[in-house]
């Protein structure tokens, strides 16, 4: 979100990429303080992978990668982009399994909710962010390159898919 132009500091926080080398265990425990401060700030810890691992898990993450590559933000060293890139096929497979999976978790968290008006505001509150995802990933697979603008993306996907936008808007 920062990085398109949409950090909102009350709900955002920011992720990071960090792409080494190696990371022997010696060096993991070195870099525990640091992630363990920037978590305190409510961020996630960083994503770190080793250099081969970034380059053989676009089929794995497709939904990840087609974000970073598409929204990123280089705070060090060379862009590591060359050669990675996303497959249809692997972004349709994750994009169908994150969407049911989100859709379930929503349905559980709508029942739990009951009538509980603010409840229910919080449940979609904390869903905004995992369904962008899933939306940016769903525009993608039709070759349209999803707008940075969340309101403008939910609702070229509710027209795209057929169905109202308003309760995420």
């Amino acid at each position: 979100s920062a990085v398109a132009g949409e950090h909102n500091p009350k709900k955002s926080d920011y992720n990071v990429l960090v792409i080494v080398d190696a990371l022997p265990l010696d060096r993991l425990r070195a870099a525990a303080a640091v992630a363990k401060a920037w978590a305190a700030d409510g961020n996630p810890p960083p994503m770190t992978f080793t250099a081969s691992e970034w380059q053989s898990s676009s089929d794995i993450f497709p939904m990840e990668y087609a974000d970073i590559l598409e929204r990123h933000k280089v705070l060090y060293g060379d862009p590591p982009f060359d050669g990675i890139r996303v497959d249809r096929k692997d972004l349709r497979l994750q994009l169908e399994q994150e969407a049911m999976g989100k859709l379930i978790k929503l349905r559980q968290g709508a029942l739990a909710a009951g009538n509980d008006g603010d409840r229910q505001i919080e449940l979609l509150s904390a869903s905004v962010s995992p369904v962008m995802i899933v939306f940016r990933a769903f525009l993608r697979l039709h070759e349209i390159k999803p707008p940075t603008d969340n309101l403008t993306l939910t609702e070229q996907v509710a027209g795209r898919a057929g169905f109202d936008g308003t309760p995420i808007a």
